[in-house]
């Protein structure tokens, strides 16, 4: 395969940063005097922000709409993002690598394009990616394969020349049901679907230092 696209991911799979988003939901409502239920972060950490934010405004929440509720965890790890200055280990030179060899390469992510564009400007790879296509912006998840498609589209290659960089399952699963290309990041988060990832993934990243020497 001659790789000509890619499409990277970014919490878990550029930055260490799943970790604060496997606690936002609880956080937030804690903030707000709420006790959080039990799941409240594994079923919020599948969703884009506003459809979590949705979730929490008709759960605990009405009185308040969803943007404020959005805005209102935004708030919360902001300052996560405007001091992040570290990437995954391997990450600029694999980023490097790709440039090098004409691959075109652009984000699609979860997270507000202003907290991500910050983070990828503090370690300096913004200027890596074409665009930063989100699920906020796009108004869907990733339990549906439309900011992929959204994001192969803007690069103008094919599913069979392009690799989706990713690390959580269920992102994983959607790109893959949808004839994808999945290099699969393993992630702390992520490690208990493990062997799923494995079966519905081209690679397996456990280093990028690795798979870059090994592929590129």
């Amino acid at each position: 395969m001659k790789l000509k696209g890619a499409i990277f991911d970014v919490d878990g799979t550029l930055f260490d940063s799943m970790g604060m988003w496997a606690t936002a939901a609880s956080r937030y409502l804690k903030s707000q005097g709420i006790t959080p239920p039990e799941g409240i972060d594994s079923k919020f950490i599948t969703l884009s922000l506003a459809e979590g934010s949705k979730l929490i405004k008709n759960e605990f929440m009405p009185h308040l709409t969803w943007e404020q509720i959005a805005q209102g965890i935004n708030d919360l790890i902001e300052d996560f993002y405007f001091n992040l200055h570290e990437t995954k280990p391997g990450v600029p030179e694999l980023l490097k690598a790709l440039s090098d060899a004409g691959v075109s390469m652009c984000i699609a992510t979860a997270t507000d394009k202003y907290l991500v564009r910050k983070a990828l400007d503090n370690c300096g790879i913004l200027g890596y990616f074409g665009e930063i296509f989100t699920c906020p912006d796009l108004g869907v998840g990733k339990d549906t394969p439309h900011i992929y498609r959204t994001a192969l589209a803007f690069l103008g290659t094919e599913r069979e020349n392009t690799l989706i960089f990713e690390d959580s399952y269920f992102a994983t699963k959607t790109a893959y049901n949808d004839g994808f290309m999945i290099a699969a990041v393993e992630d702390k988060w992520a490690i208990k679907h493990k062997d799923e990832i494995k079966a519905i993934s081209k690679y397996y990243i456990t280093s990028y230092d690795e798979w870059r020497k090994n592929n590129l």
